[in-house]
């Protein structure tokens, strides 16, 4: 898990969250704010890696 960050402000977005699912070996790429908590985290990680398997 890793964040690409600074880029330029695309639809309120300026950050990539990167995620790596050694599950199905594929690269997740999550779009969110630099200003994003550890609560927002976990539900991104919720939504679209847990709920996936």
């Amino acid at each position: 898990m890793d964040f690409i960050t600074q880029l330029p402000l695309s639809n309120s977005f300026d950050s990539i969250l990167v995620i790596v699912d050694r599950f199905s070996k594929m690269a997740v790429f999550i779009l969110t704010m630099s200003s994003i908590t550890s609560l927002d985290l976990a539900h991104l990680f919720i939504k679209n890696i847990y709920s996936k398997h």
